[in-house]
């Protein structure tokens, strides 16, 4: 039988492994809000990401080439959660499947190597927020209201939130989600051009 060694965290990691288990204790749903704008309507999805994301191998990742997708699945996940274990199949499977749609993991592990352990294990090879436990992760996490695990934000390329209930529709839809998220876009561009 495999031993787990102790963790020790720092203060500040503590605090911040606290909050990521709360997540999945305090689901909240109805105080969720649209996130403040930083600028990703004027210069597009990747000027939200700049600089924040690397490859599932731990290399820089070029934010530039989410510009090239018409959905950006924001996935906040982690490798000890146990419903993430059962959806992260269906994004991959969809992300593979779909034509021009990327998924950016915001990964909520405790260490770098148990980051990595999830990619390996769920075989995902997604951007990822740098990191673990640090304040950009934690940025997302408070921008979008991630309040328990898994989550799912449905992005424009501009940036603009299409849906927050990307699980929801996962659930209750697999096969149809893809196509209900593309026509809330076409929706909420009509509406902004009138």
């Amino acid at each position: 039988m495999k031993s787990t060694p102790s963790r020790r965290f720092k203060p500040a990691t503590a605090a911040f492994a606290a909050a990521a288990i709360g997540i999945l204790a305090t689901g909240c749903e109805g105080d969720q809000k649209e996130p403040q704008s930083s600028g990703a309507e004027e210069n597009g999805i990747s000027a939200m990401f700049a600089g924040k994301l690397e490859t599932a191998g731990g290399g820089d990742f070029d934010a530039k080439i989410l510009n090239r997708s018409d959905l950006i699945l924001l996935y906040f996940s982690a490798g000890w959660c146990g419903p993430c274990k059962t959806i992260t199949p269906i994004i991959k499977r969809l992300e593979e499947e779909a034509e021009n749609v990327s998924v950016v993991l915001v990964n909520l592990d405790f260490s770098d190597e148990e980051k990595a352990q999830y990619l390996e294990d769920s075989k995902i090879d997604w951007p990822s927020v740098k990191g673990t436990q640090n304040e950009t992760i934690q940025g997302f996490v408070n921008e979008y209201k991630a309040r328990r695990l898994p989550t799912l934000i449905v992005l424009s390329p501009g940036g603009d939130v299409i849906t927050k209930d990307g699980i929801e529709d996962l659930r209750s839809d697999p096969d149809g989600a893809l196509a209900k998220w593309k026509t809330q876009m076409q929706t909420a561009s009509a509406g902004e051009s009138s």
